[in-house]
């Protein structure tokens, strides 16, 4: 058994809208492989998991430098991998030397993809696509962070960055770390460099260091698929990450534009401070009018649920990632209600056990269950915009809607 604090490696495979990430790691409660995918994710506790230089042996998987061999159930193949990218220098900086709770390491930015996987009888073909791995190790993730990471650009570029919360004696501070490999060169910010965070939110980065500029905006296509996440040396936390979502990226140096490149194939996550949760969570008054309508008692909270570990029920999350939100109704209570308030949260993991009929995607903001959209909806007051279905009426709860 694993016990001195976690260890664990991300794996991704994209190929245009198709991606599937796989996560072995190993912690104080056992180890395991995480996958997911934009349709959900996964995790399989397996009795052992070794490591030999820069391969990750997990049961009947292996993950090395020339590719992946997973036998899971449900899941099988073998993707060989081009070869990798590495950055030139460590992405922690002096940082890595010093006692942190996450550390965190880039393994390739960029490398070709060839072979397939067989999920659930369906094929999945990596040929041609792009791969990219990373790993974390140390006791806890930040208590808040954002990460974003994305290589399938129009031109050659690929693209890593991390704000977490970094906490230093009593206090703390915003640490980031961030890569952009574009034709051949690295264009690195991070706070050991003199990066100024001038914003950083659920929708967008801005960073400034010296002569350059990043600007980075992202649109999440629904609110991420449950993942768990290390706590003090055990996987019992849960954070959500958005496996496609949409990202414009802009680059400037000495006043002249590198790039503009935008990309819908970003895999993302945000897990926003502790005050940001807390107002995230406090209900308000338009929440309790909704509530009434509902026919709920006013008070009730507004948040992420997933299916707890063995399966029986739900847990409450102390966070929901904006723009997208839940009401934390009942099984009993029908779903369509929980659509007419505005919120209803993304499909969960394949193998949950929860009524379908309860989960529906948060697509244009106004609460349609199970409507696809591919584009967010203008944030604009009045009737609902015609791309929506006649269903979608305005939500009781708008002031928290980002689609109005």
């Amino acid at each position: 058994m694993w016990n001195r604090g976690f260890a664990g490696w991300y794996y991704k495979h994209q190929r245009q809208d198709d991606m599937i990430a796989f996560i072995p790691g190993r912690a104080e409660s056992g180890t395991f492989v995480q996958m997911l995918t934009p349709e959900g994710s996964r995790q399989f506790m397996l009795p052992e998991l070794s490591v030999k230089g820069d391969s990750v042996r997990a049961g009947g998987c292996l993950f090395s430098p020339d590719g992946c061999r997973v036998d899971l159930p449900g899941v099988r193949g073998e993707i060989v991998y081009g070869k990798p990218t590495p950055l030139r220098r460590d992405i922690m900086g002096p940082f890595r030397y010093l006692p942190m709770e996450c550390r965190h390491g880039v393994v390739s930015m960029a490398h070709t993809l060839s072979g397939s996987l067989m999920v659930d009888g369906v094929r999945h073909c990596f040929d041609g696509g792009m791969g990219y791995v990373e790993k974390d190790s140390g006791t806890s993730f930040p208590s808040a962070y954002q990460w974003l990471q994305c290589n399938d650009f129009p031109q050659p570029c690929a693209l890593m960055a991390a704000l977490a919360r970094i906490p230093l004696g009593k206090g703390g501070f915003t640490g980031c770390i961030c890569s952009i490999l574009y034709r051949g060169r690295e264009y690195r910010f991070a706070t050991y460099g003199g990066v100024r965070i001038l914003k950083a939110d659920a929708e967008q980065i801005r960073l400034a260091q010296g002569k350059r500029l990043l600007a980075v905006e992202i649109c999440p296509t629904h609110g991420g698929h449950p993942l768990y996440a290390p706590c003090r040396g055990r996987m019992t936390g849960v954070i959500r990450e958005s496996a496609n979502a949409a990202i414009r990226v802009r680059l400037w140096e000495n006043g002249r534009q590198v790039f503009d490149l935008h990309s819908p194939h970003a895999a993302y996550e945000y897990v926003p401070p502790a005050a940001q949760q807390a107002n995230l969570n406090r209900p308000s008054r338009r929440d309790d009018t909704a509530a009434g309508r509902m026919g709920r008692k006013p008070g009730f909270r507004w948040c992420f649920q997933d299916v707890t570990e063995s399966g029986g029920g739900t847990q409450d999350l102390p966070f929901a990632p904006p723009p997208f939100f839940v009401c934390s109704c009942n099984p009993s209570v029908n779903p369509s209600a929980c659509a007419s308030a505005g919120f209803l949260n993304s499909p969960p993991s394949s193998d949950t056990g929860l009524p379908a009929a309860r989960w529906g995607r948060p697509a244009c903001g106004h609460g349609c269950p199970e409507w696809p959209a591919p584009a967010p909806v203008p944030r604009i007051r009045g009737p609902p915009p015609a791309a929506c279905p006649p269903e979608c009426a305005p939500c009781s709860a708008k002031s928290r809607c980002r689609g109005r």
